[in-house]
Formats: C-alpha cells, structure tokens, sequence
C-alpha cells in the first residue's frame, strides 16, 4: 500500500499513530521501506505519531533495523509476536529496546504461543511496555473453549501458567460472527489476559 493511501486511511479513521510499512523477517527491506515512508509523511507536514517494527532472520539483522529506527526518531517500537522463538523470547527483546531507549514505547504486536513470556515481561519492573493485542481470547470463545486464569499455588508461590491447545484462527475470521458466542466467555478469556498482561491482580 502506498504511503498516500495509509495516510488517507488514517485520516478517514482518526489514527493518532501509524505503522511505518515493513516486511517480516527482512530488516533491510524495512528500512528502506519505512525510510521511503516517513520522507513522504516529512514532506506531507503530517503529524502523527509513528510506530517503526524491527525485522530481520537473525538477532543481528534485527537488532540493526532497530538501531536504523531508532534513529529515526519514531516514538514507538512495534514487536512482532513471530520472534517468540528466538532464545531469550519476547522477553529478551523488549530488554534490548529498552536496553537502547528508556523513552520511547513499546507495543507488543500479538501474542505468541507461550503465555509465560507475557506474564514475565508484564512483571518486569524495568520494561514499561505499553500494550499487546491478540485475538486468541476471542478465538478460544469463538471455538468455545475457556482459557485458564494463572493461579499462584501459595505453598510453592509458583504460578500455573499453562492454557489448552490453541485452536488458531480460520482463514475467514474477519468475516466470523459472534453473536452466538456466549458473551460472558468472551469476557472471562478477556480478563485471563488481562491477568497475563498485568492489568489485573492474581
């Protein structure tokens, strides 16, 4: 999509912050791509905040497109869920973005497959992450399945972190209906997220 057609779809919706464009896993090509971009934005005079999503197929390459973006002053740093794999996770990557930058923001883009990291990033005193989105809290209602809130076993003070298979979402979800999903179960998985993420107290 062109920058001139991601400008006009932010103005139309009212966005306060966007996107720079980048490709996963390829952090040369996002670079250039969101180099190209916030030109464009500079030239425009527009002004909104922008996010910048580091890529790339190793650690290094990931960490330069971070070096790249930061620098060009970007007010939030965007990660994307697919890095969960990596050693040291989510986790280990939101400490090198603030490891670089105590000021600008952090936005987890999805959550991945291991709840866990979530929950230690959440609890982190020295991360400060602003947010993550998902849509497993709706998947699970949707295929009526209730997600497992943590619970703290006071004997061992451990936390059982661990939630049923996930039953991953259907090509159409975007066009899925939910007015037959039960209401309260969409709440009840919204809320054991919220418990990962550390909105609530467990």
């Amino acid at each position: 999509m062109s920058v001139d057609k991601l400008l006009l779809a932010a103005e139309r919706v009212g966005a306060v912050e966007m996107i720079l464009p980048d490709r996963l896993f390829f952090g040369d090509d996002t670079l250039e791509m969101s180099e190209t971009a916030l030109r464009e934005i500079r030239h425009q005079n527009r002004q909104i905040r922008l996010m910048g999503v580091p890529q790339g197929r190793t650690i290094e390459e990931w960490a330069s497109t971070l070096f790249g973006l930061l620098g060009m002053g970007i007010s939030c740093i965007g990660i994307s869920k697919d890095y969960e794999v990596w050693p040291g996770g989510l986790h280990g990557l939101v400490q090198r973005v603030r490891a670089w930058s105590k000021t600008v923001d952090i936005h987890l883009l999805g959550f991945g497959r291991d709840p866990e990291q979530l929950f230690h990033i959440a609890r982190d005193p020295g991360l400060s992450v602003r947010g993550v989105d998902s849509t497993k809290p709706f998947v699970y209602a949707l295929n009526g399945i209730r997600m497992s809130r943590p619970e703290r076993d006071v004997l061992t003070n451990t936390v059982d972190l661990s939630q049923p298979p996930y039953p991953r979402r259907k090509l159409d979800y975007f066009h899925e209906s939910f007015a037959d999903v039960p209401q309260e179960l969409i709440r009840f998985n919204i809320n054991v997220f919220r418990h990962y993420a550390g909105a609530l107290d467990i």
